[in-house]
């Protein structure tokens, strides 16, 4: 075998698969195309096995190669072109697993956080893209439908869903770009499969299918636009809401069946009486007093009739109020601009108690009205697209310790900037206000997980001597 060609040894392996031929061609070139193979992938496990690759084309291909006068050649193409597969899977791969544990994190670790801060622009933001990509996400991940389900929903094929996919989740984050919330692709996706989908309130869905089952009469007309108003309403409202309706089907159904009850037993008294005369039978009873009775009895039974409708009166007041109650709450929160974080109600207290003295004629200290001048010029600040304009207002709100307290919302929101000083400057000024500790702590220890070593430094700081005795 020793002495063979390559050619020759190529014919002995396509006449008669011979095992020897091949092993000699293999102890030949092995060395060759691993090490051509380890220059190009820089792993030797993948070394591996594009070697073993190439070895197996040559068997698939040893006939057309039986005239070619050097092998080296066309093994060394071979491997060029196995490596260069091999390249691309491992970059998939490696993007894949990236993407994995990017999502694994943002799930694990703050997905409440990007919430809070895109929930309040998504449907602004939805509103402004084209159907197409909004449908997209709808299907991917307000109706978590897979990428194969949605390309048969489009009509087109897995690869293409799976960019337009991509191209709409882009496209939001550009919107939320916009408007100054800094969020990568992965978090918006983690935070909207999370969130963007609540439970409707138990019954409602009954409630609504009720309604329309028995659509026609002026009754069912009311309740059902009842029901759905109370969509817009808060959860509580949804609850009283949907109480009140049940009950007026309840007893509007009560009442149907009451009287349904007293006509049949009307009828049957007006059988009777003329089926006893004609008979000649004679009760006991008088039937002028029998009648009586009975007519009686339904007068009383008239009366707790009327007595269910006021209750049923009463409730459609009852519901007429809390739709009342649920547009002016949706009046209160569109006019009102305050940030949505837990801790900013006490600050919104104290502003709207500078705008009720404003309005009843007091006059405002100096003092008061700086700091409300301050947060104004700060808030156009801080949301300013430059790095160094949002720096700044940081900075200039470092020398206005009165007007801080103001504007802690919004210097809270920057700790998810992208740039490291005004992350540093956010936590410095948080670093100011020890007494509200139990609201700001969450946030300073959001910031131990910051990129920056100097963001990390200063948060364990102001953790320090939030702890040490005073």
């Amino acid at each position: 075998m020793n002495t063979l060609t390559d050619q020759e040894l190529l014919r002995d392996y396509t006449a008669s698969r011979s095992e020897a031929a091949f092993a000699e061609l293999v102890r030949r070139h092995v060395d060759f195309v691993y090490s051509a193979a380890l220059r190009m992938v820089h792993d030797a496990h993948t070394a591996d096995d594009v070697t073993q690759g190439v070895f197996m084309a040559l068997a698939e291909n040893a006939g057309k190669l039986t005239d070619r006068p050097i092998l080296a050649g066309w093994l060394y193409r071979t491997t060029q072109f196995l490596a260069s597969k091999a390249v691309r899977s491992e970059v998939r791969r490696r993007a894949r697993e990236q993407e994995a544990a990017a999502m694994i994190e943002l799930s694990s670790a703050e997905p409440d956080a990007i919430w809070q801060q895109i929930a309040p622009t998504l449907d602004t933001a939805l509103d402004e893209m084209d159907e197409t990509d909004r449908d997209v996400l709808f299907l991917r991940y307000f109706q978590h439908k897979s990428a194969r389900e949605i390309s048969e929903t489009l009509g087109i094929n897995e690869e293409a869903a799976k960019k337009r996919v991509s191209r709409a989740v882009e496209r939001l984050r550009e919107l939320f770009a916009k408007r100054g919330i800094t969020v990568g692709a992965a978090g918006i996706i983690v935070a909207i499969s999370a969130n963007a989908v609540q439970a409707a309130p138990i019954g409602l869905a009954a409630v609504i299918t009720t309604s329309v089952s028995l659509a026609g009469t002026g009754f069912v007309a009311t309740t059902t636009a009842a029901a759905t108003k109370a969509i817009a309403m808060t959860t509580m409202q949804k609850g009283l809401v949907t109480g009140a309706i049940t009950i007026c089907l309840g007893t509007a159904i009560y009442e149907a069946h009451q009287a349904s009850s007293l006509r049949a037993q009307i009828e049957s008294l007006q059988i009777q009486i003329p089926a006893g005369g004609q008979s000649g039978q004679h009760n006991s009873l008088d039937p002028a007093a029998e009648v009586a009775k009975h007519v009686s009895a339904l007068q009383v039974e008239n009366e707790r009739l009327k007595s269910n409708n006021a209750d049923l009166l009463r409730l459609r007041s009852e519901v007429a109020r809390l739709r009342r109650e649920g547009n002016e709450l949706a009046q209160l929160k569109d006019a009102s601009k305050v940030d949505s974080a837990p801790y900013s109600d006490r600050i919104d207290d104290r502003i709207n108690e500078l705008t009720k003295k404003v309005q009843q004629g007091d006059v405002l200290s100096a003092k008061e009205l700086m700091n409300m001048g301050a947060v104004t010029n700060v808030a156009v600040g801080l949301t300013n697209s430059s790095d160094a304009m949002r720096y700044s207002a940081l900075q200039f709100l470092s020398t206005k310790p009165g007007a801080v307290e103001f504007a802690l919302p919004m210097v809270v929101q920057r700790l998810n900037d992208s740039e490291p000083p005004v992350r540093r400057s956010a936590l410095q000024l948080l670093g100011l206000f020890p007494h509200r500790r139990r609201e700001l702590e969450p946030w300073i220890k959001f910031a131990l997980n910051d990129s920056n070593q100097t963001v990390r430094q200063v948060a364990t700081e102001i953790l320090q001597s939030w702890s040490s005795p005073q």
